[in-house]
């Protein structure tokens, strides 16, 4: 009974782990093989141990038949022995694990010397018939050995991946279908650790197991080196100082031994390294750049205006061009990096172990916003982008219980196959946590967004101005004057205020817009056109200059961004082996688990220098010209010219607006009370101190409205908000002032997957055959109608609303387009993408329907605008609608022969669309009509690649072998609608915004 009984245990823990938990990426590896002795019979109840380094991994017997089997194990290179009473102790080293099982044989020898230990380095066969996925694998070893130094690069050294401007390419599929698993958890392919902490990198190009989701490309899985038993570490110092100007500089150091240890084994070790970059380059052109030098840059900075007339126009036009000077390394462009690993290994007992991990990345880079065209003349004010990433991840692995062959303690010892149905089972939880930080910003100014193209302190008055009045309904707040040229009574009085600069006081910000002539605080000369200089010699170096404009010296990058993007993930595996037949050969390794992962997005972007526009027009927005009804002074003067008369003319207060006028604006108000200056008084915005200026000050209107600022995920000032936020809070928040607030919420897409799979052989054909459940929310709302921002008017409703004929060949729920916008004569239909015309036959293209005339959409309500307050969302946006795939995966492997091998494989993949196609915010639908060419579409469906491939792979000597193969691809993608307006707008534009890929 007790066999029985310890089965059913079993059985019944793997149910409630496939009902509880589920699917996880979680990476294991097997080691399996046979024993044999000189006469080719099986060794039985040898001991079987797996070191990694000095430290004992794990060991096992072999059972009756000589077999072993070694699951679970991390990614990474092991070393293998094999020992037996009478018999001489074998071991291979170098054995490299991955994802899948791993055969290392034995023959033992007996009557030779007992005490002596024979060693072989394991050789990577050509021909890996137990391999279903095609693709590659680098080990640690051999990337310290390779000249390449990031990720990337070193993957792309296996077939069918390329590599360029740090993105990856597989099998042709776009960079972005190629996902990245780091110690098992999905991580961004950016800021990985230094490429001395890696065990192991696999690269997967086909055959993907379907334990990997969200991906129509390839995977690349990382494993990090671990802990050890006894203490090591190293520095490794490299520079490129003596060799090239490009200024490149690594020091990478590691630490790594036991914390706690027990029977000499390390139960709780750490493992800690870091790196720092610094180069003055870090994309250095084959033919060098031209370039201003500093020292003339300066010289044009101390001086860079001419005027001519009365225009003031750039020195740089007509100095030498001579001066610019042929550069190896472009100047101002350095790059730092910090790269920081640290990592806890704990043994709890014999068969549970603990990880927890994290990263920290650093990154400062200065870059040319506008490549040549920015740094041609002002490379001294290049920009800096900054990144900083973190990463945290713990897992949880419990073996429960022992293989089906009794662990090896003692030498010799011997012990007894149980032949259960299933064994080797094993689970793994891991949580993960991703933080990545992000911005660009000037180099000096940072985050002080007003001193962004300021110049300094213009100080001005505002006078009284005279003028004649022509309008009658105002000749009573006149005063009667006799033209003496004429003898004609005319009307003349205050009707106003006049403007007028009284004083400049030069800033402290900018040094070199202070010496710029005759502009305001954000109004800078800052580009030109080069047609006057750079002919000659120089046109051959730079591509056709007079159609380029060059910033200025002196100019202020325009732009500040914050973005922060966190992701929480959490995965749960199970594997096991199930013995269905009569022999140990009819083994079934199960697989199954549970992914979650959680993304939060957010983005702050603004440009700073026009905030000084938005400030003079809105800073005296509440002073409505003049109150004829309070008088506040007058003044004695004669209007015309050369006539010496002189009235009295009063002199008026200037007028108040309503408040209601001014709902969506405050900066009048605000600015007003933190300067102390009167309601009624004149504000003097570029005489403002801009360290006392902040943008809460303005309203949400004031600074979207003019396309300032762009935001989700923070409030338009810059402030972090939760996920608390609907998608509706946008139209309906408002503040303790009653004025919106545009509540944006951060993009929270939810995506969670499940999978299960079996390997298993078959009369030597080796299967890998798995399905994997996929689900996507994007968790916002979209549009209802792709192609119309309001509801259009069904087939239906329209015809029952005027009475007429609807036509045979019009469905109901056919939307109707007519000529006029209030109009009622119909000229086509649209049903989703498809358009008909003014009798419902289809029609190609759209163009046929409107035939070059405007496209007008009879709306439902013609008085809908989303800019109103009594906008209702609801009638226009709806939650998306998730996405369930099941999608099927199978790979074979049949060994033709020891020397030839045939494969094949077959995949369904999903992979959701690019953050960059589906974030659409409500703003982006606010001010639809601005920028409508430009709103993504959130309603976009997962791409859908179906993967086929077979091959023959054939040894043709001891190093080399020849692989041939068959491979075909099908995508299949939704169409990547872009939202199109439905108010007036050409047909060309209807057109030119979908794409079918």
């Amino acid at each position: 009974m007790k066999p029985f009984y310890m089965r059913k245990r079993v059985f019944l823990a793997v149910l409630f782990l496939m009902s509880g938990w589920g699917l996880a990426i979680a990476q294991s590896g097997v080691i399996e093989g046979n024993l044999v002795d000189d006469l080719g019979d099986p060794v039985s109840f040898a001991n079987v141990a797996v070191y990694q380094g000095t430290d004992l991994i794990r060991g096992v017997q072999t059972d009756i038949d000589g077999k072993y089997i070694i699951p679970n194990l991390d990614p990474g290179t092991y070393d293998v022995e094999v020992s037996f009473v009478g018999m001489q102790t074998k071991r291979q080293n170098g054995v490299i694990v991955s994802g899948g099982i791993v055969r290392v044989d034995f023959d033992m020898r007996s009557g030779v010397d007992l005490q002596t230990i024979e060693v072989v380095d394991y050789k990577v066969p050509l021909i890996q018939t137990d391999k279903t996925a095609s693709g590659g694998i680098v080990t640690g070893e051999q990337i310290l050995n390779l000249p390449i130094k990031n990720i990337q690069g070193i993957a792309a050294t296996t077939a069918g991946v390329s590599s360029q401007g740090g993105e990856i390419n597989i099998k042709g599929n776009r960079a972005d279908g190629t996902i990245y698993f780091l110690n098992g958890v999905r991580v961004s392919g950016r800021d990985l650790p230094p490429e001395s902490e890696i065990e192991q990198i696999e690269v997967i190009t086909g055959g993907i197991s379907a334990k990997y989701g969200d991906v129509t490309g390839g995977v690349i899985s990382i494993t990090t080196k671990r802990a050890s038993s006894n203490f090591s570490g190293g520095i490794e110092l490299e520079s490129s100082e003596l060799t090239d100007p490009y200024g490149y500089n690594q020091f990478r150091g590691n630490l790594a031994g036991p914390l706690l240890k027990k029977d000499g084994r390390s139960i709780l070790g750490f493992r800690v390294s870091g790196s720092y970059q610094s180069r003055l380059d870090d994309n250095p052109s084959a033919v060098g750049v031209y370039r201003l030098p500093e020292s003339e840059i300066r010289k044009f900075e101390a001086n860079p205006d001419s005027i001519i007339g009365v225009t003031p126009v750039p020195r740089v036009e007509y100095m030498d061009p001579n001066l610019v000077q042929l550069m190896t390394v472009r100047p101002n462009e350095q790059d730092l990096q910090l790269n920081f690993t640290g990592m806890l290994n704990a043994k709890i007992g014999e068969n549970v172990d603990i990880d927890v991990s994290g990263t920290y990345f650093d990154l400062k880079n200065r870059f040319s916003p506008n490549g040549s065209r920015w740094a041609l003349l002002n490379h001294t004010n290049n920009p800096e982008f900054t990144r900083r990433r973190y990463r945290g991840n713990f897992r949880l692995r419990h073996r429960l219980g022992t293989s089906s062959y009794k662990t090896a303690t003692t030498e010799g010892e011997e012990g007894e196959a149980k032949g259960a149905l299933i064994e080797n089972v094993s689970y793994s939880i891991q949580v993960g946590y991703e933080n990545s930080l992000s911005g660009r910003e000037d180099y000096r100014l940072k985050d002080r967004l007003f001193e962004y193209g300021y110049i300094g302190k213009f100080t001005n008055e505002w006078t009284p101005d005279i003028v004649q009045i022509t309008d009658s309904a105002f000749f009573g707040s006149g005063v009667q004057v006799i033209n003496q040229n004429t003898g004609e009574i005319e009307f003349w009085g205050h009707q106003g205020y006049r403007q007028g600069l009284t004083g400049y006081e030069p800033g402290s910000s900018n040094p070199a817009l202070t010496n710029q002539n005759n502009y305001l605080n954000g109004e800078i000369l800052d580009q030109f056109s080069l047609y006057p200089w750079f002919n000659g010699a120089r046109e051959s170096d730079i591509s056709r200059p007079w159609f380029n404009i060059f910033n200025n010296v002196g100019s202020v990058y325009n732009r500040f961004s914050k973005n922060r993007f966190d992701r929480y993930t959490a995965n749960i595996n199970t594997n096991m082996d199930l013995f269905l037949g009569k022999t140990r050969d009819s083994r079934h390794s199960l697989e199954f688990g549970f992914n979650y992962e959680q993304r939060i997005q957010r983005s702050f972007r603004a440009s700073p220098q026009r905030l000084w526009d938005v400030m003079r027009l809105q800073g005296n927005v509440n002073l409505n010209f003049i109150d004829t009804n309070t008088v506040i002074g007058y003044e004695l003067l004669s209007p015309l010219p050369n006539d010496t008369t002189r009235y009295l003319f009063p002199i008026y207060a200037p007028g108040i607006v309503d408040a209601s006028v001014a709902s969506n604006i405050q900066f009048w108000q605000k600015a007003r009370e933190r300067f102390g200056v009167g309601m009624q008084e004149y504000l003097d915005t570029d005489a403002l101190d801009p360290s006392k200026l902040s943008l809460d000050m303005f309203t949400a209107s004031e600074l979207t409205d003019r396309n300032i600022v762009g935001y989700y995920g923070y409030d338009y000032t810059g402030r972090l908000v939760g996920t608390d936020i609907g998608f509706n809070d946008f139209f309906t928040q408002r503040d303790q002032n009653n004025k919106r607030t545009f509540a944006i919420a951060p993009f929270t897409p939810i995506y969670w997957s499940a999978y299960f799979q079996d390997k298993f052989s078959f009369d030597d054909v080796i299967v890998q055959a798995g399905v994997s459940i996929e689900r996507f929310d994007a968790n916002t709302k979209v549009l209802k109608d792709q192609m119309s921002l309001y509801a259009i008017q069904t087939a239906r409703d329209f015809y029952a609303q005027i009475g007429g004929e609807q036509p045979a060949g019009v469905e109901d729920d056919y939307l109707v387009y007519v000529s006029k916008e209030d109009g009622t004569n119909v000229v086509g239909f649209r049903k989703g993408t498809s358009w008909f015309n003014e009798v419902g036959q289809p029609v190609n293209s759209p163009t046929e329907v409107f035939k070059g005339n405007i496209v007008r959409a009879k709306l439902r309500n013609p008085e809908s605008n989303i800019q109103f307050d009594d906008f209702n969302p609801d009638e226009s946006f709806e939650d998306y609608t998730p996405q369930l795939n099941i999608l099927p995966r199978i790979s074979i492997s049949f060994p033709i022969s020891d020397e030839a091998n045939f494969f094949a494989h077959y995949d369904v993949r999903v992979q959701r669309p690019s953050f960059n196609q589906t974030a659409a915010s409500p703003l982006n639908y606010y001010y639809f009509l601005r920028n409508a060419n430009n709103i993504a579409n959130p309603n976009l469906k997962p791409q859908t690649t179906v993967d086929y491939e077979v091959g023959f792979k054939q040894k043709i000597s001891n190093s080399a072998a020849i692989t041939l193969s068959a491979y075909y691809k099908e995508q299949r993608n939704m169409i990547q609608l872009r939202t199109i307006k439905n108010l007036p707008l050409s047909e060309n534009n209807i057109v030119s915004q979908y794409t079918t890929y």
